[in-house]
């Protein structure tokens, strides 16, 4: 038999170059150590083990249940195995580094539905010429690594950048001769036999979508036992905790997710405070979902607040409970790296304050050399005015702004609030600060 006839040419071009490198790097010693401590590695991992045993049990219970109902004969073994290899791992893995958002497991889901169609659509259809399939497998591979290791070092901005244009333009490539090939044959894109090449790998992920979900709450509810673990001593207490964060969130995983954090803090030392501690999170979702009116004297509405910096690529955290004895509440953005300084500079926002009201809104810029070029001030004077304008109605008065820009202190006052520029700018320090706050009246932070 015409290995063509099992392979398209997509495939045959990942055969012959797995064919030449495996032989090459079992040869020589430097990717042979490699590999081998891949291998050693693996072979620890009892975790990912049982995970990919439990994982293929299902893909097997799938393939049985598709062929019970004459879904699936042995004609279809290839497209099944390209999807066992590119749809469930890249989905598990999509739904780990997705874990810390708000809603991930959805996301996760969608992504895995729109990969099968896309693998199936581009990979098996439409596939290039033997030759040009031959030179896009070490392009793609050697692109790819070389953007991931340029995301991984400081100052490789403009080559990271230039691997995804790079990367995108391949990708484009590709896409446009699918999309070609199937406009020139556009009797055989809507015919029954392509519907039936796209059934089985479709049903298998909506098969698979409910396994997902349940990988993502068992995930979820393995690292929040942990914390229970590790910061309620006594076993009665972890038990009542283990019942009642079951009974209370359900599928219900950022919820899950933002409880175990706050636990972690050390909020549960009786089963009143476990009770306290759940109802809390779900009073600070229902106030998420609606913001109360905070009078202007009294500071701001967290949930508004927190929004004032989106489109500047600091968005934050949900607002939460920060020290149990106080009444004391905050959250914080994810730094913004600053382009054009190296180390990165990085720019933060902090809001702090009560349950009801944020009293203070901080930006933060650290600074590793001075900058020189007042890039990094720039910045920051930047996001400042978008943020007094929101916070205040007001613009940003030209003594602060040039308080920013020099790395120098003051303080005015803005729209009844105090409106504070802190800098420390020590030729002799490795780390400086300069940082912009709006603070109302009353508020005195708990740790300054």
């Amino acid at each position: 038999m015409n290995w063509f006839e099992i392979f398209n040419t997509r495939e045959a071009a990942l055969v012959i170059w797995l064919a030449l490198v495996i032989p090459i790097a079992l040869w020589f010693p430097i990717p042979r150590g490699i590999l081998g401590g891949l291998f050693k590695t693996f072979a620890r991992a009892t975790a990912l083990h049982q995970y990919l045993l439990i994982t293929l049990i299902w893909v097997v219970l799938e393939v049985w249940l598709l062929a019970m109902f004459g879904l699936w004969s042995v004609a279809d073994i290839k497209a099944t195995i390209l999807w066992a290899f590119a749809v469930p791992m890249l989905a598990t893995w999509r739904l780990l580094r997705l874990r810390e958002k708000e809603t991930f497991v959805l996301k996760a889901l969608r992504d895995t539905f729109a990969l099968t169609v896309l693998v199936e659509f581009v990979v098996d259809f439409y596939p290039l010429a033997l030759w040009a399939e031959i030179l896009l497998v070490p392009i793609a591979a050697g692109l790819t690594l070389l953007h991931e290791k340029g995301r991984r070092q400081e100052g490789a901005d403009a080559a990271t950048k230039l691997f995804e244009w790079l990367l995108a333009a391949l990708g484009l490539i590709v896409l446009v001769h699918a999309a070609l090939s199937a406009l020139a044959n556009i009797q055989n894109l809507f015919s029954f036999n392509t519907l039936i090449q796209l059934v089985g790998p479709i049903t298998l992920t909506v098969l698979f979508l409910p396994y997902l979900f349940a990988v993502a709450v068992f995930v979820t509810y393995a690292n929040a036992f942990l914390r229970i673990k590790s910061t309620i001593e006594d076993e009665e207490l972890r038990r009542f905790a283990h019942f009642h964060t079951i009974l209370a969130f359900g599928w219900r995983l950022e919820l899950l997710r933002r409880w175990s954090r706050d636990i972690s803090a050390g909020f549960a030392a009786s089963k009143q405070d476990i009770r306290r501690s759940i109802l809390e999170v779900f009073e600070a979702r229902n106030r998420e979902r609606n913001p109360p009116k905070v009078a202007d004297e009294e500071g701001w509405s967290p949930n508004i607040a927190r929004h004032f910096l989106d489109e500047y690529g600091l968005p934050t955290q949900d607002y939460h409970r920060a020290a149990d004895e106080l009444d004391y509440w905050w959250t914080q953005s994810s730094p913004v790296k600053i382009d054009g300084t190296l180390p990165k500079d990085a720019l933060f926002l902090y809001i702090e304050g009560t349950q009801q009201a944020a009293k203070q809104l901080k930006l933060a810029l650290a600074i590793w050399n001075q900058d020189p070029k007042l890039i990094s001030r720039q910045t920051l004077l930047e996001a400042a005015r978008i943020l007094v304008r929101k916070a205040t109605g007001e613009e940003l008065p030209d003594i602060a702004s040039s308080a920013v820009l020099a790395g120098e202190s003051c303080q005015v006052e803005l729209a009844g609030k105090a409106l504070i520029v802190q800098a420390t700018m020590d030729d002799g320090a490795t780390l400086d600060r300069v940082s912009l706050i709006l603070r109302t009246p009353d508020w005195k932070p708990p740790f300054e």
